[in-house]
């Protein structure tokens, strides 16, 4: 597995929140089959729990809270960036960074 170079940027907010539901994050892809009502649509998967298989993810240990990203993700150079969203009392990891075109 190939060392990990991509910049990654988590906003304080996302920092406390994953901080709080346990300091584990699984990053990984998600394809919609294309003959379906996703269309093919690609995007990054956020998950509070480490993966069945945590060996085959990228472990980044980033001060407190720990990353397991699925390795070789198509992201720009601009790196990943995990902010946390907020809909009334909901909230949600969103991350951006992932190269579509």
């Amino acid at each position: 597995m190939k060392d990990w170079n991509i910049p990654i940027t988590i906003s304080k907010r996302a920092y406390d929140f994953i901080k709080k539901h346990g300091g584990t994050v699984s990053i990984s892809l998600f394809h919609g089959n294309s003959s379906c009502c996703t269309g093919g649509i690609t995007e990054l998967i956020l998950s509070y729990k480490a993966p069945f298989d945590r060996n085959k993810f990228q472990k980044i240990q980033h001060n407190e809270i720990e990353l397991l990203v699925e390795p070789n993700l198509p992201l720009k150079d601009t790196g990943l960036k995990i902010d946390l969203s907020t809909f009334g009392w909901i909230k949600q990891l969103q991350a951006t960074g992932l190269e579509r075109f």
